[in-house]
């Protein structure tokens, strides 16, 4: 994480004259443990995907797992925070202990940059970091003690939470003093990067991991097999979105193309089926122990079938979301944005098997735009109903029919099934 740091401390002194306010957003759940008086981490960052807590997870289910849902809305899964903490304090020595005397503090990456930003004046996250931890009661918008018992974690080390459009605090970049004016999980800024900020409207991130968003405004919905998390919480008011959460989608295409298989050219539909479950499989299945899977290889497999069915498991994992999602919503069309929202067969393969038109915005990295726009809330140059849908880039349409729909889906399902508890057997 001091890396990280660094790099942006010295972007930020690149461009201290055009900077009149910051906005943070980050990869949520990202676990770090750091020395109060040095700012130095005790422990590697334990990023999202890490999957070394699944058995710790597996196990306090069959005592915790209902009352962690109902308080939380999240699954019990090792993607989370809380665990991460746990297994720290009990792997790394002396962790433990630090943390009961209020040597060490914890956050996710936006807590450690604020606290660097600051000089460690300022030790605070957001509603929607927050919601990401499993310490977090999703109702009463707070820690929870008894969460904290549970995981044996001293509310101490946690970081004072706010709104996510709210002066948090003040940097120095050069001669220059700058407020920092918001901070806010990356996949909810993507949803205000998008112009999502009314009841029902709905987005797709597509990144190292597929992020899917509906806001359900001031209705926290609990849903078995996806999470309930805080969309932003701006004047004190707290909205509320539903989300599924692909673990792996991006990251397989990077390692498509470190074995050298990957290839620009899409290869023709056949009956190869790839499930990406490098890290387990996230929403709805929620399991830990599922692997990767490659279904229907034949003496005539090229890699651009591969290729195709790395892209198709996307939007597949994507309709698994959606058949939970349209109990809540009427789902008329998707928004979509992260970087391979610029590959074209995915976006059409993805409005195919939704049957609902995909939307790709002129720019694509609507998380940054998500942040700016918490940055211009808090300095007051716009409102929070004057935040406008980006223009458009393309529009894809479906453009197949019900049967081939059915055919393929069900399909993949088996496939699905194929995948899961691979590890977990061996």
């Amino acid at each position: 994480m001091e890396e990280v740091w660094h790099i942006l401390r010295a972007l930020l002194q690149e461009v201290a004259e055009k900077i009149d306010g910051i906005g943070i957003t980050n990869q949520r759940e990202t676990t770090i443990l750091w020395n109060k008086k040095t700012g130095k981490p005790v422990y590697n960052a334990i990023v999202w995907q890490c999957r070394r807590t699944a058995k710790m997870m597996e196990e306090m289910e069959k005592e915790y797992g209902d009352i962690i849902k109902k308080k939380t809305g999240l699954e019990m899964d090792a993607y989370f925070s809380a665990s991460k903490i746990k297994w720290l304090f009990e792997n790394v020595s002396g962790v433990k202990e630090k943390a009961k005397r209020g040597d060490l503090k914890f956050g996710t990456v936006d807590s450690y940059l604020l606290w660097k930003l600051t000089e460690g004046k300022v030790h605070a996250t957001d509603h929607t970091n927050a919601s990401r931890t499993m310490l977090y009661n999703i109702e009463k918008g707070a820690w929870d003690s008894e969460l904290l018992e549970i995981f044996g974690i001293p509310e101490s080390i946690l970081p004072e939470i706010k709104d996510s459009s709210h002066l948090f605090g003040e940097t120095k970049i050069n001669n220059s003093t700058v407020p920092i004016y918001g901070m806010i999980g990356d996949q909810q800024s993507s949803l205000l990067g998008v112009g999502g900020i009314r009841e029902g409207n709905m987005k797709v991130t597509y990144g190292t991991g597929t992020f899917m968003l509906v806001n359900t405004g001031k209705k926290n919905h609990v849903e078995k097999g996806l999470l309930s998390t805080v969309a932003w919480s701006i004047n004190a008011q707290r909205d509320y979105a539903l989300e599924g959460s692909i673990l792996s989608s991006g990251s397989v295409i990077e390692w498509l193309k470190n074995m050298e298989i990957w290839t620009e050219k899409v290869g023709d539909e056949t009956s190869l089926y790839f499930v990406p479950a490098f890290n387990g499989l996230g929403s709805p299945y929620w399991d830990p122990y599922a692997r990767g899977t490659l279904l229907g290889i034949s003496a005539y497999t090229k890699k651009e079938n591969i290729t195709r069915a790395a892209l198709e498991s996307i939007a597949f994992m994507v309709r698994d979301i959606s058949e939970i999602m349209k109990k809540h919503v009427n789902i008329s069309k998707i928004m979509a944005d992260g970087g391979m929202s610029q590959n074209d067969f995915l976006m059409q393969f993805q409005a195919d098997i939704l049957n609902v038109p995909v939307v790709v915005p002129f720019t694509f990295d609507m998380t940054a735009r998500g942040a700016a726009i918490l940055s211009a809330l808090g300095r007051g140059d716009i409102k929070i109903n004057e935040v406008c849908v980006p223009k458009t880039g393309k529009i894809f349409n479906p453009t197949k029919d019900e049967k081939w729909r059915k055919k393929r889906y069900k399909r993949w399902k088996e496939a699905v099934k194929r995948s899961m508890k691979w590890s977990q057997e061996g």
